[in-house]
């Protein structure tokens, strides 16, 4: 009974290790506490909705840092198409005088 106690341990520990690496801090302390109170179910849509909200929260950053870059660099390459289509006019009219 000792053994199968230490095994279970192990297996525990180790299970433990392998979802710190695959899992966030936040959600790992999340399975540990759903564990001990025997309720994962909830705990692993607890996890989901709190990591969906994350995700939710960084796309909304970043398109929000995103859209003035892409409207910068869009404004940028129009004005220089602009540029570029005016130049040979400007050179025409400079060589008519």
């Amino acid at each position: 009974m000792a053994i199968q106690r230490r095994v279970l341990d192990c297996f525990a520990a180790l299970a433990m290790t392998i979802l710190l690496f695959l899992a966030t801090p936040v959600a790992a302390r999340m399975m540990a506490v759903g564990e001990r109170s025997g309720d994962m179910g909830e705990m692993f849509t607890q996890i989901a909705r709190f990591h969906d909200d994350e995700v939710a929260r960084f796309i909304d950053w970043f398109t929000r840092a995103f859209e003035p870059l892409l409207m910068a660099v869009l404004g940028v390459s129009v004005g220089a198409v602009l540029v570029l289509m005016y130049m040979p006019i400007f050179e025409l009219a400079g060589n008519i005088r």
